[in-house]
Formats: structure tokens, sequence, C-alpha cells
């Protein structure tokens, strides 16, 4: 801009720094202490505690993207830059759930990643650009450095989500999970009738300790995901998790997709829906999702451009494995995503992350 005088840049930056800040993405402010008093932290104290604004839209007669991913997958081609991490920490969980796609041989010889090598791979994760941490086994709790991988992801200045059953969670690693700002931790349940729940955990109790986990983690003004992946056992019952989930102000979702084994086995998949009870589930969800009912019956159309335009729709990528994220399991193998776990695309035990996601010729491939 060599030919704009410098006070209108500033000015030009100002402007949309104001707007954004209307937007509420961001808060402005003279000194630090300035800004550090304006912000605001998650709280279940307020009506829509996930977001302060409804609808980020803008009237305007330009193209624009649907939305931010689609954007970077766009961004993407050719030259994917990883953004997002699935990390299991340990290979172990305390659970054996009925559908599970992780093989139950695997948990019953089970081990963690060490700390160090842990610290090492998030370390590259940062200095590639990487944003997002998803920490997960097996049973992300199991892990004895848990807290301190959380720290170590602070430091690093990565969004962290957890994935956990809870059932281990302790009252003392409440504090340290609030002074981190999780932005997630997301956990299943599977009915509010305790007997189905541990049915399909197999681990009696279990639906007691995990609704006793969540109502802590909901008290100490963490934000809490349930997730209820449905199947034979728990398909009648499942709107009671999400009037649950209403009333306590947490997000929920409900999930009726069932992924086999991933060792190939698919006994599991005996638990899954069949196609008419699938469609009962669907007609369901339109009654009972409130975020269905708020959100996606207003979404307007995709527009005829968006379509019908061919040579756009064969440069989109079906999902973002090898564009933008990857899972890393506590052996040290590297998949395109936790659930396709017979391709492996390296191990970090022999090559370093960066080595994998730029030269592997699997990712190139995908």
């Amino acid at each position: 801009y060599s030919d704009v005088d410098q006070k209108d840049l500033q000015q030009d930056f100002l402007d949309f720094a104001q707007d954004l800040e209307a937007a509420k993405f961001i808060v402005m402010g003279n000194t630090l202490e300035e800004v550090e008093q304006k912000d605001t932290s998650f709280t279940y104290s307020v009506e829509v505690p996930f977001t302060a604004t409804d609808d980020f839209s803008q009237p305007t007669k330009d193209r624009v993207k649907e939305n931010t991913q689609e954007f970077f997958l766009e961004e993407v081609q050719g030259r994917p830059l990883i953004s997002s991490l699935q990390f299991e920490l340990s290979s172990r969980c305390n659970e054996r759930c009925i559908h599970c796609y992780i093989p139950n041989g695997k948990k019953n010889t089970g081990f963690d990643m060490p700390l160090a090598k842990v610290k090492g791979i998030l370390d590259e994760f940062a200095e590639m650009g990487g944003i997002h941490v998803t920490l997960s086994g097996g049973e992300a709790f199991l892990h004895k450095d848990l807290l301190e991988i959380c720290k170590y992801c602070r430091e690093k200045d990565l969004k962290i989500s957890i994935l956990s059953n809870l059932i281990s969670l302790k009252d003392e690693q409440i504090p340290v999970l609030k002074e981190v700002n999780l932005s997630l931790i997301q956990t299943s349940l599977y009915s509010m009738n305790p007997e189905i729940h541990d049915k399909i955990t197999t681990v009696k109790g279990s639906f007691e300790k995990t609704k006793a986990a969540i109502e802590k983690l909901v008290a100490a003004d963490i934000p809490v995901q349930i997730s209820c992946p449905l199947m034979k056992a728990n398909k009648d019952g499942y709107a009671d998790v999400l009037k649950y989930a209403q009333k306590l102000k947490i997000k929920a979702q409900t999930d009726y997709i069932m992924m086999a084994q991933a060792n190939l086995d698919t006994s599991n998949l005996a638990n899954r829906l069949s196609l008419e009870e699938t469609e009962k589930v669907l007609r369901d969800i339109f009654e009972y999702d409130l975020e269905y009912q708020a959100i996606t019956l207003n979404l307007k159309p995709k527009d005829e451009e968006r379509k019908f335009d061919k040579e756009r729709f064969l440069k989109e990528p079906v999902c973002g494995v090898g564009y933008d994220n990857c899972c890393i399991t506590a052996n040290g193998d590297v998949y395109p995503c936790a659930g396709w776990q017979e391709y492996v695309l390296g191990n970090v035990y022999k090559q370093s992350l960066k080595e994998i996601w730029e030269n592997s010729e699997r990712v190139k491939y995908l």
C-alpha cells in the first residue's frame, strides 16, 4: 500500500477491529489491564452460554464463502496445512462399550505415550501452525500426566478439547481444567436409565459416575458437551438425554452412525439401528433437537450457482483427512482420522510429524 497514507491504513484497521468487537469476536482497550477487564469468560449463568452472538452473517451482494471450513479446504488445495490434531494419549480404557470402534484387545494390552514424547509432538504441531488439539484415548484421564499435558497445550496457546467418559475424573483435577481454559469436554451419556447406560458401557455404576462428573464440571463453569450415540439398546430413551442437557444449558448431540472396529471386525455392528429405526430417529430429532429447530430449519438453501457448479464441486475434498487434520495414537501411528486405523500414514517414533505430514505418499494421495 505504498500509495496510501499511513493514517488511512490505521483508520481502516480500526474500523475493521471495531466491527469485530461489535460482533463479540474480540475486545479492545488502550492497556492490557483494560482488555482483560472487558474480556468475558465462559459461564453457564447466562441464557445462552456458548455464544453471545447467534447470527454472524452480514448483508452483501458479493460472493462469500459459506463458512470458514469451506474457505480453508479450498485454500489448502495441493498444500495441506495441519490445524487440528486428535491425540490418543492412552490406549487403555476403563469401559468396554458394546459399539466401540476400538477393539477390546487393544484396550486390554494398552499403554500410555510418555510425557516427553507428547510434549515433543505438541512442539512440532505448534511450530507447523496447529491450532486445536483433542486429547483422547482409550480414556484420556487414565494418562497420569493429562493435567500436565493440558498445561503444556495452554503454554503453546492451543485450543484444547478432551474426549472422556469422565468416570475417572477426580474433584482435585477440576480447578486445573478450569485454569487451562478448556474449549470443551465431550462425554457420552447413552440414557437417563442407569441400567441401559451401564449395559452399553458394560461397567456397573458408570452412569452415576459420568452424570455426577458432568454436573461438577457445569458447576465449575467448564464447557461440557454430551454425545449420545444411538443403537438398538438406547434408541427409545435418547430424547431424555437431550432434555437433561437442555436443563443444564449444555450442548448435546445424537448420532446414529456406527463404525466397524478398527481391525475390520464387524461384530459390534450387530448393535446398529436398522434403516427403519434410523428413519424414526431422524423424525424424532426434528421434534426434540432445539438446535435443529433454531438453526438448521432457518438455513438458506444452497444457491443455484453452488448446486450446479460441477467444476467447483469436483475440487472440494470429501472431508478434511489429509488436508487439515490427523490422529496420533499412543503407539505413535498416525492415521487420517480416529476411525480409519487401517491406513497408517507414518509413525512419530520413527519420523517427525512434519516429515509425515509433508512427505508421506499416503498423505499426498489423500
